[in-house]
């Protein structure tokens, strides 16, 4: 069996756990933690509420594939013709106020487009206008989890 490796994937690491949120959710508000602890795996740090925002909705979210990504057999609102599945985020490095994010749109399991957005402590939003207004929305609710986990642990 030949398991040669495509050129445009080689440098690219794709983690199969899926620690991603669905690319139509809008985040507003962390969950409570219920019981002991945060969530295990939140893909944005921590479960929140938020709003569904594919194509022809923008009603409250009501599907835990919002939160986890890879909704699309699991929610009746994914379109079918949705160039991504999920969205994956990781805090690339920090710098005083800025805190460098990377973002890694998926499909079917492998990196579709990918990109870096800063998001600044100070101004509590993303410092840096690139990409969409969801993926800007998913970055900062991520950045503001981070900044909640790390102040904590310190």
């Amino acid at each position: 069996m030949d398991f040669s490796t495509s050129k445009r994937f080689e440098d690219i690491l794709v983690l199969l756990y899926p620690l991603m949120a669905c690319p139509w959710f809008s985040p507003q508000q962390p969950l409570p933690e219920a019981g002991a602890g945060p969530a295990a795996r939140a893909p944005l740090g921590e479960l929140w509420t938020g709003l569904c925002c594919a194509p022809g909705r923008h009603e409250p979210a009501d599907n835990d594939a919002c939160n986890h990504g890879y909704a699309r057999a699991r929610c009746p609102h994914f379109p079918a013709d949705s160039p991504d599945d999920a969205v994956r985020f990781n805090v690339a490095s920090e710098n005083g106020d800025l805190i460098r994010l990377e973002y890694v749109y998926e499909k079917q399991w492998w990196p579709a487009e990918h990109g870096t957005l800063e998001y600044s402590r100070v101004q509590r939003r993303i410092a840096v206008l690139d990409g969409g207004d969801l993926l800007h929305q998913q970055a900062a609710a991520f950045a503001a989890s981070w900044i909640r986990k790390t102040s904590e642990e310190r």
